[in-house]
Order: structure tokens, then C-alpha cells, then sequence
């Protein structure tokens, strides 16, 4: 998923909503406390809006998600540090793949060696 698409899907799993402005002529936010924003939080960069994020998970989706991030069943202090210490865009990816909401982007086919004639 682009940068873009996953700001987008976050923003949106966290009741973000946009909205066509004639006035402005372009696109409007609005955030859950219907405030009106040019662009929802850079959840990619951002380990406050994640956190954010993180406060609509359900109990189950928080236990899956906390595995997403590297914590295992044996909770060893190195998978500890590691989910802790994870970065926003980690968070971002593990926060979309527990809400289904990831989408793999197709690699790029490498192009036919052409025969030389």
C-alpha cells in the first residue's frame, strides 16, 4: 500500500470523514470530533496519532494486533523491546493487517528479455 493509502484507511478505520468542498474546491476532513481539517494525522510518522489509533482496537483485535508487532506467545524480553520500540509506520502496517484493511500491492513484472534479430 502507498504512504497515502494507508493514511487514508486509518484515518477512516478512526471515523474520519471526507467530504467535497465547492467552497474550496477540494477535498475536506472531519475529524471523530467533527472538526474541519485539510489532511487527517500522518499516522506513518506519528507515534502520538498511532497511539490515538490504537484506542479503537476491541480487546481481541488488541491481542492481535500487539502479535503483529513482534510480541510472541513466549513473551521474551527481545520481542517485549521490540513491539514497544516499533515506529509509527510499523504500527501503521500492523494496525491495518488486524483490521483486514491491508492491501498488498502487486510487485512489478520484470520486463521480457527481448532476442537480439
Amino acid at each position: 500500500m502507498t504512504h497515502k493509502a494507508q493514511r487514508i484507511a486509518i484515518a477512516e478505520a478512526c471515523g474520519w470523514k471526507r467530504a467535497w468542498s465547492e467552497y474550496r474546491n477540494e477535498y475536506r476532513w472531519y475529524g471523530p470530533d467533527d472538526m474541519n481539517w485539510l489532511l487527517p494525522p500522518d499516522y506513518l510518522n506519528d507515534l502520538n496519532a498511532m497511539y490515538e489509533a490504537e484506542k479503537v482496537l476491541t480487546g481481541v483485535e488488541q491481542d492481535e494486533y500487539i502479535g503483529k508487532l513482534g510480541w510472541p506467545a513466549d513473551n521474551t524480553a527481545h520481542a517485549a523491546w521490540k513491539s514497544t520500540h516499533a515506529t509509527a509506520a510499523k504500527r501503521a502496517e500492523a494496525f491495518l493487517r488486524t483490521l483486514n484493511l491491508w492491501q498488498s500491492t502487486p510487485c512489478a513484472t520484470p520486463p521480457t528479455p527481448q532476442t537480439p534479430t
